[in-house]
């Protein structure tokens, strides 16, 4: 599995698993790995407090934590990580608004890492507000995330799905574009072509779908 193939597939597995996290956070307070230092664990306590007073959620953090330590990262880098992370996520919250779930300000904060513009995030806010009120967009965001990373450019991942979620492509087709794109660029695809020629397949099955009674 290629690098880009394995941080794209974590993403994807920790924003679609939040839910579950959040119920089994319910049931048994989260904690830190015992490995990290007193002072790495102080710091990352604070800034979980700080979210927590925020009403933002804490659990990612200490999957953070979690995942820096399985990849053998010092405290410096784990703590620096961890930062960028309580970051991203009060940015998340700015961008797709109070009302956002904790698994949409999850994978927001995980387009944002990949790479994507803040300004991209907020017309798909824009394009679900306008014309599709109440559609939740954590996975339009995390197939954002997954096409920046696997080297679409920005303004063609952000037109492809405000495209397809217009046309009401369905959340399993959204899925499947994801993981067709990713194939043709692993076949050799120009990044920008691959997303592109998916969309239009896509929008062809939409029209169809829309034209019959």
């Amino acid at each position: 599995m290629s690098v880009v193939r394995l941080v794209t597939a974590v993403v994807a597995a920790t924003a679609i698993g939040l839910a579950a996290a959040r119920t089994l956070a319910a049931q048994a307070p989260a904690t830190l790995p015992s490995r990290l230092q007193p002072a790495a664990r102080a710091a990352i306590e604070h800034l979980a407090d700080s979210l927590a007073r925020e009403s933002l959620a804490v659990e990612p953090l200490y999957d953070k934590a979690a995942e820096g330590v399985l990849k053998g990262a010092d405290d410096a880098r784990i703590v620096a990580a961890i930062r960028g992370l309580a970051q991203r996520l009060r940015e998340a919250r700015a961008l797709l608004g109070p009302r956002a779930s904790d698994a949409e300000l999850s994978a927001g904060a995980s387009a944002l890492h990949a790479g994507a513009p803040p300004t991209l995030i907020h017309g798909l806010v824009a394009t679900r507000d306008d014309r599709l009120p109440g559609r939740p967009l954590g996975l339009a965001l995390v197939v954002l995330a997954n096409l920046v990373a696997d080297g679409v450019p920005p303004s063609v991942a952000g037109e492809s799905l405000m495209s397809l979620l217009v046309h009401g492509v369905r959340d399993e087709e959204l899925s499947a574009f994801r993981w067709t794109v990713a194939r043709d660029i692993e076949g050799g695809t120009r990044p920008a072509d691959a997303a592109s020629r998916v969309t239009a397949r896509l929008l062809r099955t939409a029209e169809t779908r829309a034209r019959q009674p």
